[in-house]
């Protein structure tokens, strides 16, 4: 191992971000230093570069798979070199009450990898991992597919938190990754219909975004370049009614699903909107609606529970993974996923 990596560093908003040697970092107290195999390329972090809030000089990436190289003082004997690995995106404290829970993600001194200098991610050759908050890969789990691992634990927790009853149909809202995550789980756990209205974002929907969704599991796709009603449409294709929706679009949308939405439904809203939204309470109390909004997924159940489906071969990160790049043109396609774009989850192989 030499004493320095290529590292893609985020320069800050409007400037490029670009590749550069800096040192390898060495594991600390409870920590694993990983060599990366595989490193999504997520959706938050393109819009972290694009809104600021990542700190200029970070090393992105939260979503990767490697090999333990080296192990820092304090970790469990259970760890060897060598083993493939799943690092959680964070650094937690391992000290606070919330921590000694094994609830990682909500500690308040967290510092979310890759938004932070503090803790560099992923879009390096190597980097650190918590131990405790990090998961075996089992086998016949491949590093690149483990790398979606993240999305599809994202998708988990948002069908958790609509606890969507047996033989329900469900909407997605939205053709990106997340919702591609929904179609899956969906299919995993018994509804009946899951239709998608696929809403372009500033580019042309084509004919493979619409086919990727079907590869899925949709039973209805709907395409929104025009201005439909993908609730009526659903309903008149299977002859029953919607009663989960999944906003997974990340733009203000949520008047238009509460006018869509029929009388008792369950909005479940997790694409994370940055921009203001106003809604009309009254319509949607009047059609006594349900609304819930899902973040992450908990560590590490949701996770542990994805892999070992992914080991069995029900769910499948392969159908969300588009391409694949080096660092030579990783500042390339990270531009390129800022705007319209053909791909769903690019992986870096470093």
């Amino acid at each position: 191992m030499g004493k320095s990596m290529k590292a893609f560093i985020y320069q800050g908003v409007g400037k490029p971000s670009e590749v550069r040697e800096i040192p390898v970092p060495v594991p600390g107290q409870g920590e694993l230093l990983v060599k990366v195999e595989a490193c999504g390329i997520c959706g938050s972090d393109l819009h972290a570069a694009k809104h600021g809030f990542a700190a200029p000089g970070s090393v992105m990436g939260h979503e990767y798979t490697g090999h333990v190289v080296a192990i820092g003082p304090g970790v469990s004997p259970d760890w060897k070199e060598g083993d493939r690995v799943f690092g959680i995106g964070g650094k937690p404290c391992l000290k606070c009450p919330v921590c000694e829970l094994g609830n990682y993600m909500a500690c308040p001194d967290l510092i979310i990898q890759g938004y932070d200098p503090r803790s560099t991610g992923g879009y390096a050759e190597y980097t650190l991992c918590i131990a405790k908050a990090s998961l075996r890969i089992p086998d016949g789990v491949n590093l690149m597919e483990a790398a979606a691992v993240e999305p599809l634990s994202v998708g988990l927790a948002a069908w958790k938190v609509a606890n969507v009853a047996p033989g329900s149909s469900v909407l997605v809202i939205g053709g990106g990754v997340i919702g591609m995550t929904i179609l899956q789980w969906a299919r995993f756990f018994g509804a009946v219909d899951a239709g998608i209205y696929v809403v372009p974002r500033g580019g042309p929907i084509t004919s493979s975004r619409l086919e990727r969704a079907k590869q899925n599991g949709a039973t209805v796709v709907i395409d929104g370049t025009n201005e439909v009603d993908p609730v009526k449409i659903v309903q008149e294709k299977t002859g029953r009614p919607v009663s989960y929706i999944f906003e997974c679009l990340g733009l203000p949308i949520l008047q238009k699903i509460i006018d869509m939405a029929p009388h008792n439904s369950h909005v479940i809203a997790l694409g994370g909107c940055m921009q203001p939204e106003q809604i009309s309470s009254l319509s949607a109390t009047l059609k006594r609606l349900r609304f819930s909004f899902s973040f992450a997924y908990e560590i590490p159940n949701d996770l542990a529970f994805t892999l070992q489906m992914m080991a069995e071969g029900r769910i499948s990160g392969k159908s969300l993974i588009t391409g694949t790049v080096g660092f030579d043109l990783l500042p390339d396609i990270f531009r390129e996923l800022m705007g319209p774009s053909e791909h769903f989850k690019v992986i870096l192989k470093p």
